[in-house]
Formats: structure tokens, C-alpha cells, sequence
């Protein structure tokens, strides 16, 4: 290691102090490091020198770790589903599409398709959605359901 001092005077009588110091090190010891940084990033690229800089345009290995983490537990979270739930009451009300209407009889009927492809048919005030919603009027091309007093109206899809 070695120290530089320098003294400078201004002519308003300041005195500036330059102090530069320059440290170098056994060159197996900075050969160590570079391998250990490689070892733990993995997406290291060696420079002129021989040693180790991380690509500025990828991201660390430890965030892609992270995101891959994080993948993983969303698509499992989403791949489970409570059985115990009726599966027309499992999804908002948006995620159901009305696929059908049976309107010339007695009492109308409403075809849902669900996430699952699975068909539900319903008729007015049979519930649907896991806010709560219900079913209220059934009409030609499309069926009224009411989710915590505001009516949702699903249009028939072709």
C-alpha cells in the first residue's frame, strides 16, 4: 500500500490537502475472488484483466432464483381448488361465461361455462360467483346478476 500527500496554496491563502492512496493485492488472492464471485452468480464475464463483472444487461442469479420461486407458488396456488365449494360459487361472477339460454318454458334456465369448462345451468334467484351474487332476471341474450346490490349483466357469447 502506498500514500500520497499533496499541498496546494490558493492566493486567498487556503490550503487544499490531496491525500491518494493505492492498494494492491497478491494476485492469487484476486484470482480467488473472481472464482468465488462466478461460483456465486454464475452470470459472470471475465474482462481483459481476469477478472470478474457482472453482465449490467441480465439480471442477478439471485433475483431469477426469486422469480422462479415465485412462478412456482403461483402456479400452484391457482392449480389448487377447494372442493368443498359448490365449483358455481368457487370464481367472481366475470369469470363465468353464459353460454346458453333456455327460454321457452315455464322457468328459464341459464348455461354458465366455468374456469374448469364444466357447465352449470341455473335458473332466476340460484346463486353464482363467490361474492355472493344472484341470479334475478334471465332474458334473450342476456341474464341479470345482482353481487352486493349492484346488477352484473352477463351478454350471451357466441
Amino acid at each position: 500500500m502506498s500514500l500520497k500527500v499533496t499541498l496546494f496554496s490558493t492566493s486567498l491563502g487556503f490550503i487544499i490537502l490531496f491525500l491518494s492512496a493505492s492498494v494492491e493485492a497478491a494476485p492469487e488472492k484476486v484470482n480467488q475472488s473472481a472464482k468465488s464471485n462466478t461460483a456465486l452468480h454464475g452470470n459472470q464475464a471475465d474482462d481483459s484483466e481476469g477478472l470478474a463483472q457482472r453482465d449490467p444487461f441480465r439480471l442477478p442469479q439471485y433475483l431469477i432464483n426469486r422469480i422462479k420461486e415465485k412462478s412456482i407458488v403461483a402456479r400452484t396456488d391457482s392449480a389448487t381448488v377447494d372442493d368443498s365449494i359448490d365449483p358455481v360459487r368457487r370464481w367472481p361472477v366475470g369469470t363465468y361465461q353464459l353460454v346458453g339460454i333456455i327460454s321457452d318454458v315455464k322457468r328459464p334456465k341459464a348455461m354458465f361455462l366455468d374456469k374448469q369448462n364444466s357447465i352449470h345451468m341455473l335458473q332466476v334467484n340460484d346463486r353464482i360467483g363467490n361474492g355472493g351474487g344472484v341470479l334475478r332476471e334471465i332474458g334473450s341474450g342476456e341474464v341479470t346478476v345482482v353481487e352486493n346490490k349492484t346488477p352484473i349483466r352477463l351478454k350471451l357469447t357466441k
